[in-house]
């Protein structure tokens, strides 16, 4: 969890005038298809993650 993202285990998200954006909207589980993601893995990193 961060403070810009909020907490990623939640399957709906709002937050409000963070330093990325002036309304963030999550929706949905974000969990990489049942696999997790690696630790330091960001979606923003433009590498693939694991699924196996």
């Amino acid at each position: 969890m961060t403070h810009n993202d909020g907490d990623w285990s939640h399957k709906y998200k709002t937050l409000s005038n963070t330093p990325e954006a002036a309304l963030m909207v999550r929706t949905g589980d974000i969990d990489n298809l049942g696999f997790g993601f690696a630790s330091g893995f960001t979606d923003e990193s433009g590498g693939s993650s694991d699924s196996t």
